[in-house]
């Protein structure tokens, strides 16, 4: 009976401290970004703010309509980490979810494509090359691309800078985070 009542006890005692543990400073609410005001995040030996992503985030709840696919980050083998931020908090589709629960639902599929898609998010950043990037965008009908500290921390300078020069629309710029709307792509089977 000592050890059913402790097993009982456990959850009343340990849920405070670990959410005092968790999220210092942070008032107990439903909203699911509310960490992400005052929380540092360290990744590749970049220490950055979550603001300026949170702040992109909420714009984007309240000025995109539909469903265009965005190209953000994938962290792919860091699961627990600030990649797919975008997709996760605003419901709108990437070329690529989060890396652990697309491997779970792929796990039966012979010709699973995460692997293919995260190389391919991670080559649109990278690469130099502006009629390869356009190829992929259209490949995957990718309608916005999010520029913030995460992708800098993974990508070279020269392959960031080429977004400012492919005839896109920045139609976000504010706090570091920069987010591209790609005009006229003509919607193709990845």
């Amino acid at each position: 009976m000592a050890l059913i009542f402790a097993t009982l006890l456990y959850p009343l005692l340990a849920t405070p401290a670990k959410i005092k543990d968790r999220f210092q400073g942070t008032d107990l609410t439903l909203d699911g970004l509310k960490f992400a005001e005052e929380a540092e995040y360290e990744i590749e030996g970049r220490r950055f703010y979550l603001k300026p992503d949170l702040e992109a985030i909420r714009w984007l709840q309240d000025n995109v309509t539909g469903s265009p696919v965005i190209l953000e980050l994938n962290t792919d083998t860091r699961l627990y980490s600030w990649g797919s931020r975008f997709a996760i908090h605003t419901g709108l589709p990437s070329v690529v979810g989060w890396s652990w629960h697309q491997r779970q639902q792929q796990s039966g599929i012979t010709n699973n494509q995460v692997e293919a898609r995260i190389a391919d998010t991670l080559k649109m950043y990278q690469s130099t090359d502006q009629n390869e990037t356009l190829k992929l965008l259209a490949r995957y009908n990718v309608q916005l691309i999010v520029v913030g500290e995460l992708e800098r921390a993974y990508v070279e300078a020269p392959g960031l800078a080429k977004f400012p020069e492919m005839n896109l629309v920045k139609i976000y710029d504010k706090l570091g985070v920069q987010i591209y709307r790609v005009p006229g792509l003509i919607e193709q089977t990845p």
